[in-house]
């Protein structure tokens, strides 16, 4: 239903402004694209100078129930005439055409409305709103049942679980069992939001609100959700629409399907459906790669022994998130990865190649390797099993569930006797102490062949081709001077065995000596982390004069991050750079204490005239979110000021939209609880420069600040 240009008749006036046109009915055709050039029709048979809103059909789509305004009584008090709400129902005869609309109900009324029918799957059942006498409040909500000589029964109340004495209205019956309806007085977020509600036994269960993204500080409303797959409409007010109440569609998200393509990850690109998009981030490096879809699939190239994390993303807020590691550890794995979910369910399967190359569009050419044992591993126990197919395909069916550790191994059994190869063993130590976990590469006249870590002892092998005659070994371990060292085969006959004994040469090591003051007063019993590459690896706790220390290797990225009660957590990142003569790296570092009513500007920025925060700004979020999170007992007011351009309830909106648009980032990004965050918009009411003239000065007036309430 569009009150567009181009309806029947212009009979509303909103707010003494531009008149608007009456709910008239269109149809589109969504088999096409989205994206593609789809022109709304309207049903003229159907359509009246009347509004006509809430439709539903039967399952064949051969009858329509609607909601249609009628002209009522004249109101004793008022003496205005009211105006009433009608079920209609209209029939397609043997040519498509629908038939002149005719009241549903014996019960229709022009003293009160009955509107928003909805259809149960087999027919029998119509619910249905209404503001009838004997109701529980405002709008109630009903039923009526077809009869076995088709008439509809008396209207059904569905009684306290549902109806209240606010509005309940624009109900939605799905799978006879299942109803969802909106309410604006079952708790939730402001306005009208969709709540659900189960049958069960002989009554409804307590309705459940939706949730973002469902429900909004707005009017969420007209929620339906196809029967067959899990997408859907609603109408709702929400701010950022194109006009009034506009129509938005949605998608149940299926469990995210990894695919380990060699080396390689891979998702299918299903926005046109869900809106999902994906972010890596290097743990080690920071670096965050927003993923490309190429031929329908986003792909990357996982770096063995990398920690990263795959972040799913739905309107710029977090929907999963993923923790990844591959490594490989013997010479018979094909795929060992480390797998942790973090917020949903996921699935994996993979393919497995040898030989392979990465072609321009990122897919992975080589020779399948079938019959390949593949194990999952939930926790260390097996879980499933399964083997590659002729194209070199495994499938697991099984979920991954969120916050359990999981591994999933691809390996062929090692047949020593049907493979006519030299093999190299090797031991790495240091100052003749076995190093395990050390990076051990295998190249072959230059080129990558394998890798693999050594175990517990220090041992490794390889098998070398008696027809390559050079090769070299490289091992890299942290806090070790890299190795490197050629190997020959020359003189080696099949079946040998070369043996190695490698001996790495450890870093020195840098000394870190820091104190931690505030307003020239030593901070004792403050915790002190250290994080290399992101890792935290040590702790500390000042002394009395505030002093802690580590000892550096000079191959790392390091930073400390210091945090106590009372005071604001502050990270300092490390430098080599400023290392002294003596050798030190000497940290004098000042915590700001916390204050009631402290006010701090963050630097939040968001898309022009939206609520949306920008991309730059989610790593100030994120500091703001680690802030809380070292602080459980403090509480913020978050507070969002526009500049004095346009008009004042417009930007007092804006404002009031952003500051909850930062509230929830910290509730979905960070699980911040509500309670300890409140978000108000002042609008241009407190600049901080009066009377701006320049952009540079507009812009120092928009801006975001948390205030502290408690510690």
């Amino acid at each position: 239903s569009s009150s567009r240009e181009g309806s029947k008749k212009k009979i509303i006036s909103f707010k003494g402004g531009t008149e608007e046109a009456a709910l008239d009915f269109y149809a589109l055709d969504l088999s096409k694209p989205v994206d593609s050039v789809v022109i709304a029709k309207p049903l003229d048979v159907l359509n009246t100078y009347l509004h006509e809103g809430p439709a539903c059909f039967d399952k064949n789509q051969e009858t329509i129930y609607f909601t249609r305004m009628i002209t009522g009584e004249r109101d004793k008090q008022t003496n205005t005439i009211l105006k009433t709400l009608h079920i209609m129902v209209s029939k397609k005869d043997s040519s498509g055409k629908w038939s002149p609309a005719i009241s549903a109900f014996p019960f229709n009324s022009s003293s009160y409305s009955i509107g928003h029918p909805s259809l149960s799957d087999d027919g029998k059942k119509l619910y249905f709103m209404s503001d009838m006498p004997g109701g529980k409040g405002g709008t109630d909500i009903y039923y009526s049942e077809l009869s076995p000589d088709t008439i509809w029964g008396n209207p059904v109340n569905l009684g306290d679980s549902i109806n209240t004495f606010g509005n309940e209205l624009y109900p939605f019956i799905y799978h006879g069992n299942v109803l969802y309806f909106s309410s604006n007085t079952h708790p939730g977020m402001g306005g009208l939001d969709v709540f659900y509600s189960t049958y069960i036994d002989t009554s409804w269960s307590a309705p459940v609100n939706m949730k973002p993204p469902v429900n909004t500080i707005a009017d969420d409303f007209s929620f339906i959700r196809d029967t067959s797959f899990n997408r859907g409409f609603l109408s709702s007010d929400r701010f950022n629409g194109l006009g009034l109440d506009d129509i938005y569609s949605f998608v149940e998200i299926a469990p995210i399907n990894l695919c380990i393509n060699g080396q390689q990850l891979e998702i299918d690109d299903q926005t046109f459906y869900d809106g999902v998009v994906f972010k890596v981030l290097n743990e080690k490096s920071q670096e965050e790669t927003l993923l490309v879809s190429k031929a329908k699939k986003y792909r990357m190239v996982l770096e063995e022994n990398t920690d990263y994390t795959l972040s799913a993303r739905k309107n710029g807020f977090k929907y999963d998130k993923v923790g990844l590691k591959l490594t490989r550890n013997t010479r018979d794995s094909y795929v060992n990865l480390l797998i942790t979910p973090q917020e949903k369910n996921i699935k994996v399967n993979g393919i497995l190649y040898y030989n392979s190359n990465v072609d321009s569009l990122g897919m992975v050419i080589g020779k399948p390797t079938n019959n390949v044992n593949v194990v999952l591993k939930e926790e260390g126990s097996q879980i499933a099993k399964t083997n590659s197919n002729t194209k070199g395909v495994f499938i697991f069916n099984h979920e991954l569930e969120p916050k359990k550790n999981y591994l999933l191994n691809a390996s062929k059994e090692f047949e020593a006797n049907k493979i006519e190869n030299i093999l190299i063993n090797g031991i790495v130590s240091c100052n003749k102490k076995a190093l395990k976990n050390a990076q051990v590469k295998l190249m072959n006249n230059n080129k990558f062949q394998e890798d693999l870590k050594t175990d517990m002892d220090g041992n490794f092998s390889f098998n070398l081709s008696p027809e390559v005659e050079n090769y070299k070994i490289m091992i890299t371990k942290n806090g070790y001077e890299n190795y490197e060292s050629p190997i020959t085969t020359a003189g080696l006959s099949v079946n040998d065995t070369l043996k190695k004994e490698i001996e790495l040469i450890a870093k020195p090591l840098v000394p870190l000596k820091g104190i931690v003051k505030s307003k020239g007063e030593f901070v004792s019993n403050a915790q002190v982390a250290l994080y290399a590459d992101v890792s935290q690896i040590k702790t500390r706790v000042t002394d009395d004069l505030g002093n802690f220390s580590f000892s550096l290797l000079n191959d790392a990225s390091y930073a400390i991050s210091i945090s106590k009660k009372g005071y604001f957590i502050k990270k300092v990142d490390v430098s080599f750079e400023e290392t002294n003569s003596a050798g030190e790296i000497i940290l004098d570092i000042e915590l700001d204490s916390l204050k009631l009513n402290q006010v701090i500007t963050f630097n939040v920025f968001y898309e022009p005239n939206k609520a949306d925060v920008s991309k730059s700004s989610v790593k100030e979020l994120d500091k703001l979110i680690s802030f809380l999170q070292s602080n459980p007992n403090v509480s913020i007011e978050v507070s969002a000021h526009t500049d004095s351009k346009g008009n004042e309830q417009y930007n007092l909106k804006l404002s009031q939209d952003r500051a909850n648009m930062v509230a929830l980032y910290l509730y979905f990004e960070g699980g911040i609880e509500k309670k300890r965050v409140i978000s108000k918009g002042y609008g241009e009411s407190k600049p901080i420069i009066i009377d701006a003239k320049t952009e540079e000065e507009h812009n120092s007036n928009r801006r975001t600040e948390i205030k502290v309430l408690q510690y």
